[in-house]
């Protein structure tokens, strides 16, 4: 592991229950809120039991009603989500996916929390100089009791700067492999594998407390020999929690063949004060020289 730096921030104001999300569409809240209202559940405590979290008032909840696109206004309840708002995703049955780049544009969200069963992807673009880009999240605080992930969201099969039959990025997949990225900052993308893609990258800016206990992911994908691990960057006051970090590479595709694992990837967790005691891997994949 290149580097390992734990941290995190003052808590945050949103409360996460143990289930996961009873209600899955917009339509089903919307009944069970009115119906809820009749039998004498106020409205806050209502969205506890529905979503597994208490948002604040002005909430911006993921509803997923049009399509997979964070930017689409209509997939949110109360619109697209910008500074100084307070941003739920719940587990609904259509995951948000948020393209390349920082959130919110300027500024910071109040809060960010993905409840227990629900999924957000990071994309990558591979475009960008030097080595990709992927997502930068920016909050005061943030609760990641799902999964926020950048899996194979890197170069794709056979391409990158450190692909060399194998994928390599902050650790080799071969031994001819080059690796790259910064180790204090790290962004870059994972390159990809024989069949595989990389992992993407994860930057997620916190004022005060972090608290982990889902996972956070940016691993290289298994098809032959095995793609690299991503970037994760986390900068908080306070890290907080159980979850998993990881930017692992991805294992070879076959059980014990002439198929190698991909590099790992790169991860600095940036914190003041941390309470954290959970999993943290930027392991080689099966089979690599990582």
């Amino acid at each position: 592991m290149d580097t390992m730096r734990y941290g995190v921030i003052p808590g945050l104001a949103l409360i996460l229950a143990a289930g996961s999300v009873r209600a899955n569409n917009v339509n089903n809240r919307r009944k069970a809120m009115r119906t809820m209202k009749r039998v004498g559940i106020g409205w806050m405590m209502g969205l506890v039991l529905l979503t597994g979290m208490m948002p604040a008032l002005a909430a911006k909840m993921w509803n997923g009603s049009v399509s997979t696109n964070w930017t689409d206004p209509a997939n949110w309840d109360g619109g697209l989500p910008d500074d100084t708002d307070d941003v739920v995703i719940t587990n609904t049955t259509t995951k948000p996916s948020m393209p390349s780049g920082t959130y919110p544009a300027t500024g910071s969200f109040n809060s960010f929390a993905i409840s227990n069963g629900a999924t957000v992807t990071c994309l990558g673009d591979t475009n960008a100089v030097p080595y990709g880009t992927g997502v930068a999240i920016r909050c005061q605080s943030a609760i990641i009791a799902g999964t926020l992930t950048a899996d194979g969201q890197g170069f794709p099969q056979t391409k990158g700067p450190g692909y060399k039959g194998r994928g390599s990025h902050g650790g080799r997949g071969d031994v001819a492999g080059v690796t790259y990225g910064s180790l204090m900052q790290p962004t870059s993308l994972g390159s990809g594998g024989d069949g595989s893609a990389g992992g993407g990258a994860i930057h997620l800016i916190a004022t005060g407390t972090v608290t982990l206990n889902g996972k956070i992911t940016a691993a290289g994908a298994k098809v032959q020999n095995g793609a690299a691990g991503g970037s994760i960057w986390i900068t908080a006051n306070t890290l907080a929690g159980t979850g998993t970090v990881s930017a692992a590479g991805g294992d070879r595709g076959d059980a014990g063949g002439s198929w190698t694992g991909g590099g790992g990837g790169r991860m600095a967790l940036e914190y003041v004060t941390s309470t954290f005691s959970g999993i943290v891997s930027v392991a080689g994949g099966k089979g690599a020289n990582a």
